[in-house]
């Protein structure tokens, strides 16, 4: 692998290990923060922790569909990137529980169009040099976990819990400046949507595909944003949250190498 190719998969490695540093920072100890600190209850708590994947739903084929018109995934994914980091300040900014949904529904909007951009744009490139896509896609857990647990610690000192807020932020627009030196993928052909989605369903396979992964994110997601409050009520700190979400979530690492070994020896179905 000759310099740029060396050069390019650092940036992506970092880009993920920063994007993930944020949403780590962020949506694990959020409910935390919301119960705590604005005094929601468990419904309004699960109403707003549950905008996120109902936007994803709906935007990003949106997303998707806007980097085929303007070909350029890269701007793209930079700009919702930092948008994104930029609207997480609203939670300190409201306190009106209507608002502050209404914050999580603009973070949701732009935050849907990152991970599965980036994914693209990595899928592509790595393809195209031969490369693992698990190498770069560990640095995200590896970030998230970092990052639970450093806020964690940091959220119990002199600034508090809003220190997740801040981090999102932070984390996001150094990711969306690394995301400028992501190499320039073109967008797929054009297609006709309609068609393509009735050939997708077709298939059975993908079917059940979409199913088991309904049934396994579907509960994680569920756990993920009740965790950290059922940890603080059972007498946790917030230490005690990021400690439990790092042993967690740093389990996926030496998985995910061995993941990539595996496929590599007997293929993907």
């Amino acid at each position: 692998m000759n310099g740029n190719k060396k050069q390019t998969i650092f940036t992506m490695q970092i880009f993920y290990l920063l994007t993930f540093f944020g949403v780590g920072s962020l949506f694990p100890l959020l409910s935390v923060y919301l119960s705590g600190t604005e005094h929601l209850d468990g419904v309004q708590i699960g109403t707003i922790m549950s905008v996120g994947p109902i936007m994803m739903i709906f935007f990003q084929p949106l997303w998707g569909i806007i980097c085929d018109i303007t070909n350029a995934p890269t701007k793209v994914l930079t700009g919702t990137t930092v948008i994104a980091g930029v609207f997480a300040l609203g939670y300190i900014m409201f306190h009106q529980y209507i608002l502050i949904l209404l914050v999580a529904v603009c973070i949701a909007i732009f935050q849907s169009a990152i991970i599965p951009v980036s994914d693209s744009i990595s899928l592509k490139y790595t393809s195209k040099v031969n490369y693992n896509y698990g190498n770069i896609r560990l640095f995200g857990s590896l970030g998230f976990g970092i990052a639970v647990f450093i806020m964690g610690r940091l959220s119990e000192g002199f600034i508090g819990p809003k220190i997740i807020f801040f981090s999102f932020l932070i984390s996001l627009a150094a990711s969306s400046l690394l995301a400028l030196n992501f190499p320039k993928e073109k967008a797929a052909a054009k297609i006709d949507l309609k068609k393509g989605i009735k050939e997708l369903f077709s298939h059975k396979k993908f079917v059940l595909f979409l199913i088991v992964t309904f049934m396994i994110f579907g509960p994680n997601l569920a756990n993920n944003v009740y965790f950290g409050l059922f940890v603080k009520e059972s007498g946790g700190s917030y230490s005690g949250i990021g400690i439990a979400f790092l042993i967690a979530v740093l389990s996926e690492v030496p998985f995910m190498r061995l993941a990539g070994g595996a496929i590599r020896k007997w293929g993907l179905p």
